[in-house]
């Protein structure tokens, strides 16, 4: 006699016929259905699987009846098996599995990697409508732009698993090693005015925190112009592109995900981190990637609309505004007050000589006091 606890994944709506199929399956072989708890869901943000926790008793084992049964189920319909996670284990015996919401750590679902079919169901919305998911670039940046010359439409996504010669603002480089962190540039198309579209990193930037709010349950704070911090680091940076042709525009992120600091080169060291430190634990890169996506569809309808909620959203998270603050522009260190940003995005700085409105610049603490 064996008992197994099962961990039945189902997506797109058809959940009821296939639980069913699986359930009567396992009674056809003798196997006992103890007790079953309602359907979970991740514990942050939406999805289009749903999970079931299903308790059996019977000689034989639940974990071959489940992957023949969802095999079978899913070549009828022509789609490729979903991620399996049929034998799981309580992370405390003690725990109740049954007749409620599971409490453990999240299910690693979809698996840590880019598949077109599973990103698409996650992000359902007018983001993620073409991919090109690449093992190893330069930067993602060059690929989409090349991709966009080429016809790409609305909504493409080039995505990473390791980027060698990731760019920055002010050519600085951003390197990304093997399934560490999210690499990824979007094609937009049907621009809005030149005045508003300034306004596109900080869009980035804003999605990239409310993705991480929504998902991790973090509370980022965005560094102008296109920088997010946790607790004082570095997690994600933004860049946003025009091509010369005017016909799109690019935004690219990368958010360190599963990078561990200790495994970071020393010039990073204190001055980076990454998701796996401030949440605790791995994260899973699909699933911050579709938020992403979703939130920044939403930044980019607002930009059409003139973008105030972007500024807005930006403002709640800014660091330093209000506060005496230091901006190296080019070869120019200013000092002064952060008094604002700007319609269109530029930085309102207060100093003795009166306001400067900057459109680029390293922002820090004034730890002159001047």
């Amino acid at each position: 006699m064996r008992e197994d606890i099962l961990l039945l994944t189902a997506y797109r709506g058809r959940r009821e016929a296939y639980l069913a199929g699986v359930l009567a399956r396992l009674k056809a072989q003798g196997v006992e259905v103890v007790g079953q708890s309602p359907y979970i869901l991740q514990p942050k943000g939406p999805l289009p699987a749903l999970k079931t926790l299903v308790q059996v008793r019977g000689p034989s084992s639940g974990v071959e009846l489940y992957l023949e049964e969802a095999t079978s189920f899913f070549a009828k319909e022509g789609e490729e098996l979903p991620p399996v996670e049929a034998a799981v284990a309580p992370p405390d015996p003690g725990q109740a599995l049954l007749g409620g919401t599971y409490q453990g750590p999240p299910w690693s679902w979809p698996p840590d990697g880019f598949n077109p079919a599973w990103m698409a169901d996650l992000s359902p919305g007018p983001l993620g409508t073409a991919w090109r998911v690449l093992p190893t670039v330069d930067t993602t940046i060059l690929e989409a732009r090349r991709w966009a010359e080429e016809g790409a439409p609305h909504g493409g996504v080039v995505v990473a698993e390791e980027q060698t010669q990731g760019r920055g603002r002010g050519q600085r480089t951003w390197t990304m090693p093997p399934g560490t962190g999210i690499a990824v540039t979007v094609i937009l198309r049907h621009l809005p005015p030149l005045a508003t579209l300034s306004l596109l990193p900080l869009a980035g930037a804003v999605a990239v925190a409310r993705a991480l709010e929504a998902e991790l349950s973090l509370r980022p704070r965005l560094k102008w112009p296109n920088d997010v911090w946790i607790n004082g680091r570095k997690v994600a940076g933004l860049l946003g592109e025009v091509l010369a042709s005017l016909s799109a525009a690019t935004v690219s992120a990368g958010i360190n995900c599963n990078w561990p600091l200790h495994r970071m080169p020393s010039e990073l060291q204190g001055r980076a981190t990454s998701l796996l430190h401030e949440w605790g634990g791995p994260v899973s890169r699909p699933r911050i990637l579709a938020a992403y996506l979703r939130h920044l569809a939403d930044m980019w309808q607002d930009i059409h609309r003139g973008g105030e909620k972007v500024l807005e959203a930006f403002r709640e998270r800014a660091l330093f505004l209000g506060e005496k603050v230091e901006v190296r522009h080019g070869d120019e260190i200013l000092r002064g007050t952060m008094k604002d940003i700007e319609k269109d995005g530029s930085l309102l700085l207060e100093t003795v000589h009166g306001l400067r409105r900057l459109y680029a610049g390293d922002v820090t603490f004034d730890l002159t006091g001047r």
